[in-house]
């Protein structure tokens, strides 16, 4: 969506069109400006630090990829992180998926597992990569070509990280 809202905004967010349907359904102007804000912060790199009780319950892969975040009364707004191939690179994008109340999420979650099972172990990856600096979440972006699986992961990033630290020198004496 090429919004002013979110010229700025570090991260790109793409919306559905359910999301679309909801909001113009939406007649609360308070609900409206509370989504925009909401909007507004994720697409600048806030995060939540816990994801809500509702999907960690949930036995299905969609709930490793949603978010929900309250907006008013029983609403919640839904999105996840995709990834959107521009030019040669792959570009982490938040998805808004919809606005529903808490009783129906597992309906769209259920939808979105089943169209998870179309995506691939390395599509899935990039989704859940998170690059965080400070105490901000910004989108990470990889060349077409680039194998997640060649990504360090958990404890092997934590290795190769203080490898590189150690081998930083804070002298002016060359390393021997």
């Amino acid at each position: 969506m090429n919004s002013s809202l979110f010229q700025k905004a570090k991260w790109k967010v793409c919306f559905s069109d359910e999301f679309l349907k909801s909001m113009s359904k939406i007649q609360d102007i308070v609900i409206c400006k509370e989504v925009i804000s909401l909007l507004e912060k994720l697409s600048d790199g806030w995060r939540r630090l816990h994801k809500p009780e509702i999907l960690s319950n949930m036995d299905i892969a969609a709930s490793q990829l949603l978010e929900l975040y309250d907006v008013k009364g029983p609403l919640k707004l839904i999105w996840t992180i995709d990834i959107l191939r521009e030019n040669s690179s792959d570009v982490q994008v938040i998805k808004v998926l919809d606005i529903l109340p808490s009783y129906e999420i597992s309906k769209l979650a259920k939808k979105l597992d089943s169209v998870l099972g179309k995506y691939t172990a390395d599509h899935i990856s990039q989704c859940l990569f998170k690059r965080v600096e400070q105490d901000l979440v910004l989108p990470m972006t990889w060349p077409v070509n680039t194998d997640v699986g060649n990504v360090p992961s958990g404890s092997d990033l934590v290795q190769e990280l203080a490898s590189q630290v150690a081998a930083i020198s804070v002298r002016d004496e060359p390393r021997v």
